[in-house]
């Protein structure tokens, strides 16, 4: 038997974001961040990011972490917002996007910038 673990193939699927979201969402609505269903040639993605809705009382993370992570959400609506040339997170909808796969799995996606 073959004990080697074949790598996992790289794809590239051309796309674009469909819908936008920022508010309450991600794993069973208790985050507080932004959403993107991206549609691609092989199929959809849901893209969230963001933090818990409050800062839970037993939480292993400090009040300042908490303020980070939703800051560094924050920035990353604004660095995509630059990179697509739009002034309003809601004009990001319809923006081109290149989605990468290994395998099933999606790894990530961009704006296509040289495209706008």
């Amino acid at each position: 038997m073959n004990t080697q673990i074949k790598e996992l193939e790289t794809v590239k699927q051309l796309g674009k974001i469909t819908s936008v979201r920022f508010g309450v969402g991600g794993y069973q609505d208790a985050m507080f961040g932004f959403g993107f269903d991206i549609d691609t040639t092989g199929g959809s993605i849901y893209d969230f990011k963001g933090s818990w809705k409050s800062r839970p009382e037993n939480a292993m993370y400090s009040e300042n972490e908490y303020f980070e992570k939703l800051g560094s959400a924050l920035n990353e609506i604004h660095i995509l917002m630059q990179k697509a040339k739009v002034n309003s997170f809601d004009e990001l909808k319809g923006k081109p996007v290149e989605v990468t796969f290994e395998g099933q799995k999606w790894v990530s996606w961009r704006i296509l910038e040289e495209v706008l």
